[in-house]
């Protein structure tokens, strides 16, 4: 299906700025701010209306401006409102999209103090000063702005010199990269990161807003982005940790915990898919465009961290084999007389085989089985593996022909359609397929679902999603930042990925 680029341009320049008529501009004043980075950004993204006369640098930073709270330190949604880090963070993206962070420089003190003030004892972020809500959007909120005002930094290992080199010459003693935590002169990171495990519901294996709240599509992004910013999702997530030997001042959670977490969070992504490829929030609601960016995000932060943690896994694990390798080497004693007794076994090493088969004997019951610890038989054993193997043929005769009537009703993938990411738990190419369906063909936009009105937000959220799942007609975006990955790049922003 065809994404209709020309037609978002035209909508988004419809809505953004030959409103003024309409009564929803007037209306949604509170949230200009982020209506303007939704729309620039979907723009960016798409890589459209780069001469656009309506869109330019100057007018983008004068209004920026124009929204800061000089008396709080934060950006309203709108001329003369009040701050907010909803809209701080929209304004802060707004300028790292056209690199024009330099322009606020005067404002970062008073903005960073401002910041620090929103973090409650117990590591949760209030949205301002005067709020007292608390929720999981603002602490994604407080990573996103920390990280472009570069506020966050990696934690160099305690046995590296200013120079980075190691004292002790040990590598084995330096953490991996999982293990170089986040930190922050303006915030506490670790009770951060506590308060968002807090809010984890290990009976489904999502994140709710604060403790005890329902598991909700918008704070699986929150959270596991924001531990992920944090670098401290591997200390909740990552199956293969040890976690009794590499975490340093931390609570210990155990490996099978990990895994049990792990193993849940995809099962609640997985659940949200619903039989027309659009996602839902929560059990029982209808699909909405915007969760292919809320849950999508999320999801893809935990697949690829899983990628990552499984490489750092395979390595340890080949060092580890090659020094028990080594171990046993050493360990070989000399030839008994038995062993001298040999026939020579020129191109089989008969010496390796005859410890095999004594390895295969039974300690308790006697017998030889067919490898160690295995049960020891007569002929039982010979005749499983004829039986499987018939068996195992007759299955995979089946499942071939069943495979082949399933590819046959397959409908042939277009260009874009194959270069997509590879889903995993979700299906891609039925999501892909739902936010196109929701595309209005008349006027441009993207709506909630199918036949609705379209909106700024849900155009910027549709297109993220085609982003994060490899639509080759996207520029790529951050699962973290909800910046295009090539400015998060120039910036360098921190992550665990």
């Amino acid at each position: 299906m065809e994404l209709l680029k020309e037609k978002h341009y035209e909508f988004i320049i419809s809505e953004s700025y030959k409103s003024e008529d309409k009564f929803s501009f007037w209306w949604s004043e509170y949230l200009r701010v982020s209506g303007c980075f939704w729309g620039l950004s979907a723009l960016y993204l798409l890589d459209i209306g780069k001469d656009s006369e309506y869109i330019t640098k100057e007018k983008v930073v004068e209004f920026v401006k124009s929204c800061y709270d000089k008396k709080a330190g934060g950006f309203g949604g709108f001329q003369g409102h009040d701050a907010h880090i909803l809209y701080s963070t929209s304004a802060l993206q707004l300028l790292a999209l056209f690199d024009a962070l330099d322009s606020i420089e005067e404002y970062k003190p008073d903005i960073l103090s401002w910041l620090s003030s929103l973090q409650r004892s117990d590591g949760s972020i209030r949205g301002s000063v005067t709020d007292g809500d608390v929720d999981n959007r603002f602490s994604m909120c407080m990573m996103i702005c920390l990280s472009i005002l570069g506020q966050l930094s990696i934690d160099k290992p305690s046995n590296l010199d200013e120079k980075g080199s190691d004292h002790c010459h040990d590598t084995s003693s330096v953490p991996s990269k999982s293990f170089l935590y986040t930190t922050s002169p303006i915030i506490d990171c670790s009770k951060a990161a506590e308060f968002i495990m807090s809010c984890y519901n290990e009976t489904d294996g999502g994140f709710g807003a604060r403790p005890g709240a329902e598991s909700h599509g918008g704070q699986m992004y929150c959270c596991i982005g924001s531990l992920c910013a944090l670098r401290r999702l591997g200390q909740y997530f990552n199956p293969y940790l040890d976690h009794s030997s590499k975490l340093k001042g931390s609570s210990h959670v155990s490996c099978s915990s990990c895994s049990h977490r792990l193993t849940k969070t995809y099962l609640w992504f997985s659940e949200r898919q619903l039989p027309c490829g659009g996602l839902n929030g929560r059990p029982e609601k209808k699909e909405d465009v915007c969760y292919s960016w809320w849950l999508i995000s999320g999801y893809s932060i935990l697949r690829k961290m899983e990628s990552i943690w499984t490489l750092e896994s395979d390595t340890e694990s080949t060092q580890e084999d090659d020094k028990e390798k080594d171990d046993k080497e050493k360990e070989k004693e000399e030839p008994t007389p038995e062993q001298q007794q040999l026939d020579d076994g020129g191109y089989i090493d008969y010496l390796s085989l005859q410890r095999f088969i004594l390895s295969c004997q039974d300690i308790e019951s006697g017998g030889i089985a067919d490898r160690p610890e295995d049960m020891p038989d007569l002929i039982l054993r010979k005749m499983e593996s004829i039986w499987t193997l018939e068996s195992d043929t007759e299955s995979t005769q089946e499942d071939d022909k069943e495979k082949d009537d399933k590819e046959k009703e397959k409908e042939e993938p277009t260009p874009e359609q194959q270069q997509l990411d590879d889903g995993g738990y979700i299906d891609y190419l039925s999501l892909q397929r739902f936010i196109l369906s929701c595309q209005d063909i008349e006027s441009g936009g993207i709506a909630d679902r199918p036949e609705d009105m379209p909106d700024l937000y849900h155009l910027f959220f549709g297109v993220a999603g085609l982003a994060l799942i490899g639509d080759p007609r996207v520029k790529r975006i951050s699962p973290i930042y909800a910046l295009p990955q090539e400015i998060v790049d120039r910036l360098m922003l921190v992550s665990e990925l």
